[in-house]
């Protein structure tokens, strides 16, 4: 519903944010609306920042190919179905030396793949990614949580 995106732009200015999901019973342009309505009245100042609405698929994003600095997904990895195809539909989202924000944790809903913070990596690395800065990791803490930043290579 862009809940994160809303409490980014109480940080930052002028950001063109792409709030997406796959499933457009829980994203729709009515709810983003509330959500960016509510953080601009926290701000207390006009919303200087936009917001697009993409709706993508399980194998791909929809968001438009070599424009983004940097691609965050918050809680999102888990939900992969087709990981390397995501991946490799992120890669082509970034520009060069884009970064990819990973910040995760186990989810005990079944049909959810529980990745350890080296899996990430590994996965990242498959496809053309190397990993920057990581903090946490499954093996020391409980519930799976790990911050990651990877930056695309080539």
């Amino acid at each position: 519903e862009g809940k994160y995106e809303g409490a980014f732009s109480l940080l930052f200015d002028s950001i063109n944010y792409f709030v997406q999901d796959i499933d457009n019973s829980i994203l729709t342009q009515s709810k983003l609306n509330k959500v960016i309505n509510h953080y601009s009245s926290l701000k207390g100042l006009q919303q200087t920042n936009k917001f697009q609405l993409c709706i993508g698929t399980e194998k791909s994003t929809n968001l438009p190919d070599s424009i983004f600095d940097t691609i965050i997904m918050l809680s999102s990895f888990h939900e992969f179905t087709f990981t390397d195809k995501m991946i490799i539909d992120i890669g082509k989202k970034l520009k060069p030396n884009g970064k990819v924000y990973i910040v995760d944790a186990f989810c005990t809903e079944k049909g959810h793949v529980n990745y350890t913070s080296d899996e990430v990596i590994l996965k990242m690395k498959k496809h053309g990614f190397v990993c920057d800065k990581l903090q946490g990791t499954n093996k020391s803490n409980s519930s799976g949580l790990y911050k990651a930043i990877f930056k695309k290579t080539g």
